[in-house]
């Protein structure tokens, strides 16, 4: 599974920066639109970076979803899906 626990974050195993931040910004909910003006690239460049770590979570369900599936677990459910013992 592409997540770990470093102290209490989730991180994404692989992930690039830009990931990383884009990944904070749909969490918070935010359009391409918006995330690309905050980090001044392109909508299709928010897009594409969207879709490239979707693959890297493999997951069916969209980022958005995803991630706010995350952020509703708790830290031992976190663990169990990262197959870390707490």
């Amino acid at each position: 599974i592409p997540l770990r626990l470093v102290g209490s974050e989730m991180c994404i195993r692989d992930s690039t920066n830009a990931e990383t931040r884009i990944a904070a910004f749909v969490w918070q909910n935010l359009s391409n639109k918006d995330i690309a003006a905050a980090i001044n690239r392109s909508v299709s460049t928010v897009k594409y970076t969207k879709s490239s770590l979707k693959k890297k979570l493999a997951t069916d369900i969209s980022l958005e979803e995803y991630l706010r599936g995350i952020s509703a677990m708790d830290d031992a459910e976190l663990a169990r899906r990262a197959n870390i013992k707490t």
